[in-house]
């Protein structure tokens, strides 16, 4: 795994140039297929779209030796030819690897003419990834649906994914996350009151972080979140939900799929791995101690016009990416008012510009990325 990081990180500019300049498109290579094989990577396929519905799966891709690679530079997945092999994911500058089922013997990746990339399997059941784009806030987000179809009864009832992630990340179920956060609130709450929030909004919170959305995330060392997996779903093969579920064992996923002989197969079985959007903006210096002094006394909406109208940034599609800056938070006001004065201080007389990063998670419940109220500077520089 650690040489496939090293490999990953020494080529990934190389590579990117090549998905930019060369893409392969997926039916050029299903084509040389045997019949039988080539038959049995689009019904797999088929089987998948049938359960989950249209999509924007990505076609195109870079080749190596041993490796498939698409996406785009900040959110990078490397496929493995060899089904023992295991995913690699880049997002922004963290290396995750996903090793598919082991309860299975997986032969070489095929690929169907949808772009899915199938690893058929030896057993009585086979996987298939795919890498789907969808539009947040005017930006390309790539996320990973991959998906285990059980062919008969006799298939595994349980399917494990082993992450090897960087050091102080780890799983973590969206209950024992909200845990956290509802002991945030509670022991803050004076402050969060003193802050603006109401008594009914406070309420409100205490009450959504008790919602039990069956997802799984994984988090970095700071417990910030890098990647939501989405709640466990399974469906027949008359579209019809299969009980499943996740269980949690250190950086072990699984997913427990329950059927029988009676069942109507082939059942698809499904985590999708979201991950988190990063946007990148600059602000003047003398822009950020307005933010710091509005923070002190105004709305949220009016802080967001203000962000939309002062950003400075390299992105085309400036504007519409800022003003979808909402810091979700309701700790505008205060938690707000402190990040900000953070960020005034560290500026040096040198510098007269910053480069801040605004995070986007996938929100489950709604089925849609959000803004978080985290902030990070990246750098300070003179302009």
């Amino acid at each position: 795994m650690r040489k496939n990081i090293i490999k990953l990180n020494a080529i990934i500019c190389s590579i990117m140039l090549l998905i930019a300049t060369f893409p392969v498109s997926s039916f050029a290579k299903t084509v040389d297929l045997e019949p039988s094989t080539l038959q049995a990577t689009e019904d797999i396929a088929d089987s998948i779209a049938t359960a989950s519905g249209d999509a924007d799966i990505v076609d195109e891709y870079a080749e190596g030796k041993d490796i498939y690679l698409v996406g785009e530079e900040k959110t990078l997945y490397e496929m493995p030819k060899d089904g023992d092999d295991p995913i690699l994911t880049t997002i922004d500058d963290a290396v995750i690897g996903m090793s598919l089922p082991k309860e299975l013997s997986l032969k070489e990746a095929t690929i169907a003419s949808d772009g899915s990339f199938v690893y058929l399997g030896e057993d009585d059941a086979s996987v298939c990834t795919q890498i789907i784009k969808e539009d947040v806030h005017g930006e390309d987000v790539y996320f990973n649906r991959t998906s285990v179809v059980i062919d008969n009864s006799n298939a595994s009832h349980q399917y494990t994914f082993a992450f090897e992630l960087p050091d102080g990340f780890k799983l973590c179920t969206a209950d024992d996350y909200n845990r956290i956060q509802a002991e945030y609130y509670k022991h803050n709450k004076k402050e969060l009151i003193d802050s603006g929030m109401s008594e009914d909004e406070y309420k409100a919170k205490l009450s959504e972080l008790k919602v039990s959305s069956g997802e799984v995330y994984i988090v970095d060392k700071d417990n910030e979140i890098v990647a939501v997996i989405g709640e466990a779903w399974a469906k027949d093969a008359n579209g019809y939900d299969v009980e499943t579920s996740y269980e949690v064992e250190g950086n072990k996923l699984i997913q427990n799929v329950e059927f029988d002989e009676n069942s109507v197969f082939p059942i698809v079985a499904d985590p999708e791995t979201h991950p988190t959007k990063y946007k990148y903006f600059s602000l003047k210096k003398a822009n950020v101690k307005t933010l710091r002094d509005k923070y002190a006394s105004s709305s949220r909406s009016v802080i967001v016009g203000y962000i939309a109208s002062v950003a400075v940034t390299s992105f085309s599609v400036a504007s519409v990416a800022i003003a979808s800056v909402t810091f979700a938070s309701n700790l505008y006001s205060v938690e707000q008012h402190k990040l900000w004065t953070k960020v005034y201080d560290g500026f040096k007389k040198s510098n007269n510009m910053v480069k801040i990063r605004v995070t986007y998670t996938w929100n489950g419940l709604h089925k849609a990325y959000a803004p978080s109220n985290k902030v990070k500077v990246v750098s300070y520089y003179k302009r």
